[in-house]
């Protein structure tokens, strides 16, 4: 009994397998895949050739059935890491702010903590009615952050089509009848007729097998198109709350300065009405005088 190496690649000697279809119940050469068969009979010989034959088949055909299905189209996209850095400024930040005594509550020292979790709905450290409000006027009516949110459902709708049409099977019935009248002279039988009603019913079941995974792949694409429409709102939703409420602090500032402003000219003239009281009773001399009259007639 001889005996034959398998140098060939795997996939070419299993297809020699499958195309086996003569058996012989004399042959002098098998493979080290076969048992013993005895040749006494050429009859039992061959029907227990054929058996193993068969169950090759069967094996093979499995083997082969779950490579195919463990293939994926495309190489394993992953996340890239984040980057490793200890801040985000190029100097460190310092602990606190500088205090400031003379402000009173306003003026004192600032402490910045670091890796603590910020609310979703920051705004609200600042314990300001008004941020508050003009947050609110502005997530209810901001076009752009109802476009965005749009955008999100499309994504998540067509992500949930996609899965349905690929992962799960698809069923459409109908069902249909109508009364129908039939004739007997039709046949050959005496005259005469018949009334009888017809049904009919169809289930339709269709469904995609997703051998090489390129249905896997199309919904990959779609739940990544998901998360950037969803990051996209992300980023729509803090900038505009981020612009809302820098806008009302530079306006806020900006206010207070007018107001620090009007101070300081209001004590400007009340300091130059002083000057000419003190000009026309000769307390002081002629030159101030001349110079707060310039004064006087520029403001």
């Amino acid at each position: 009994m001889h005996s034959v190496r398998c140098r060939l690649p795997c996939i070419r000697l299993l297809s020699k397998l499958v195309t086996m279809r003569k058996v012989g119940g004399d042959s002098e050469h098998r493979t080290a895949v076969y048992t013993d068969v005895h040749e006494d009979s050429s009859t039992e010989s061959t029907n227990k050739f054929l058996a193993e034959v068969g169950f090759g088949k069967f094996i093979i055909i499995l083997i082969l059935g779950f490579h195919l299905t463990g293939c994926m189209v495309g190489p394993n996209f992953h996340s890239p890491l984040s980057p490793r850095l200890p801040r985000y400024t190029e100097t460190p930040m310092p602990h606190k702010t500088v205090s400031m005594p003379s402000l009173g509550q306003a003026g004192k020292a600032q402490t910045f903590i670091n890796g603590q979790n910020i609310p979703a709905e920051w705004w609200y450290l600042f314990h300001s009615k008004e941020i508050n409000q003009l947050i609110e006027a502005g997530l209810a009516n901001n076009p752009n952050l109802a476009s965005a949110y749009a955008a999100l459902r499309g994504a998540q709708e067509a992500l949930n089509a996609q899965i349905g049409n690929s992962l799960f099977p698809a069923f459409n019935g109908a069902l249909s009848g109508q009364r129908q009248r039939f004739s007997d002279s039709s046949i050959g039988s005496t005259p005469g007729s018949s009334v009888f009603n017809l049904f009919n019913a169809t289930v339709n079941v269709a469904y995609t097998l997703d051998v090489f995974g390129g249905a896997r792949r199309q919904i990959e694409q779609f739940r990544a198109q998901v998360d950037y429409q969803q990051f996209q709102l992300i980023a729509a939703y803090l900038t505009l709350t981020s612009n809302i409420v820098a806008t009302a602090v530079t306006t806020a500032s900006l206010q207070e300065q007018i107001e620090a402003t009007r101070e300081l000219l209001k004590s400007e003239r009340y300091q130059l009405h002083i000057l000419e009281k003190q000009w026309e009773l000769g307390g002081i001399a002629k030159k101030y005088g001349i110079n707060t009259t310039n004064i006087s007639r520029t403001n």
